[in-house]
């Protein structure tokens, strides 16, 4: 009898100290909260203020190419955007996210052909033969942003959140702009210490689509 509780005592030993294992490899990638700092470098679709508050490029821009016959071809444009953030994890759903993002246009050139002069002797350009003639880029936009970011499972591989804050843009010529900076809703799948996430942004940052690669310390 005694043996036999013995031997019991020793199988529920070793299946504790199995299930103990188990549980803490499992912890590595469901981590309890601790203070924290990531690096997240993204990129995404072009914030709103690139096609909606501002002109880019610049009517100065555009009036130097009418001096040589040319324009901007806005029907082939993109704007690039890219950012750069330190995120601070202060509690175990909130962190703050500080970016610093550029953007500009980058765009075809169309070259019109010359068909005489003006009075003034400046040549005339037939605005109906534009070829194209190269491409540009626009004058960057830098944005300077913070945001407090909810996390409404922080303990899951695959992390969702939300975020909301403020955030400053500026061509670096003229003043700066407050916009809002709202991410409607985020995920991103977590390791210890590696990471990707995807965001659906309004906000100075991106517009809509914006993701990226993080990296926990």
């Amino acid at each position: 009898m005694r043996r036999r509780f013995l031997i019991g005592a020793l199988l529920i030993g070793v299946a504790a100290s199995a299930f103990g294992q188990e549980d803490g490899a499992s912890s590595a990638y469901i981590n309890p909260f601790e203070r924290s700092l990531s690096l997240e470098v993204g990129t995404g679709v072009a914030p709103a203020h690139m096609r909606i508050i501002y002109m880019s490029p610049s009517y100065e821009r555009r009036r130097e190419f009418a001096q040589y016959g040319q324009d901007a071809d806005m029907d082939n444009a993109f704007y690039p955007a890219v950012d750069m953030s330190i995120v601070w994890r202060t509690s175990e759903k909130w962190e703050h996210a500080f970016t610093a993002g550029v953007s500009w246009c980058h765009h075809q050139v169309l070259q019109y052909e010359e068909f005489g002069t003006d009075p003034q002797g400046r040549p005339r350009y037939d605005l109906t033969s534009g070829t194209p003639a190269g491409w540009a880029d626009s004058s960057p936009f830098a944005s300077i942003t913070w945001q407090a970011r909810y996390l409404y499972n922080p303990k899951a591989r695959v992390q969702m959140y939300s975020g909301i804050g403020l955030g400053i843009v500026t061509d670096l010529k003229t003043g700066a702009l407050p916009l809002p900076a709202i991410t409607l809703f985020g995920a991103r799948y977590t390791t210890p210490h590696f990471y990707f996430f995807a965001e659906v942004p309004l906000s100075d940052i991106a517009l809509l689509a914006h993701g990226g690669l993080g990296w926990k310390f």
